[in-house]
């Protein structure tokens, strides 16, 4: 039997409009359940610590971030406490919100992804913004 090569998934996260208008935030797709289990108890749990490390490390693949003075703000621990709390909450919920979907139609009585609990659900007010949602195959 031939073994079959995961593809890298990806999600581009492009804000329109409000407060975060230009931002651009490429995220992992292809991210183990494992990491998505920690995520949603780190959010959960409302340890921030452990959950911008995850965003930070795992989740967050790329952005176009920059400071007052145009300088851009790398994707590290330094860099990351510079971003704005709602901003990083809103990419996180906008992740969970997708990385269960699937790119094909599913059978009568499957049901897509998860639904997140009410906690995760709230993060969803952080935000004037909302991204637009692209996935890519890499």
């Amino acid at each position: 039997m031939a073994g079959y090569r995961l593809k890298k998934r990806r999600l581009k996260l492009e804000f329109e409009g409000g407060f975060y208008e230009g931002v651009e935030i490429g995220c992992n797709l292809s991210a183990s359940a494992g990491l998505v289990k920690e995520v949603q108890d780190a959010a959960i749990g409302e340890d921030i610590d452990i959950l911008y490390a995850l965003a930070r490390d795992q989740v967050i693949l790329d952005w176009n971030l920059e400071d007052e003075e145009g300088n851009p703000i790398p994707l590290n621990d330094e860099g990351f406490r510079q971003v704005d709390h709602n901003l990083v909450m809103t990419i996180i919920n906008s992740w969970l919100q997708n990385i269960g979907k699937i790119d094909h139609p599913l059978e009568s009585g499957s049901r897509n992804g998860h639904t997140p609990g009410p906690a995760l659900a709230q993060m969803d007010s952080f935000s004037e913004s909302r991204p637009n949602l692209s996935t890519t195959d890499g």
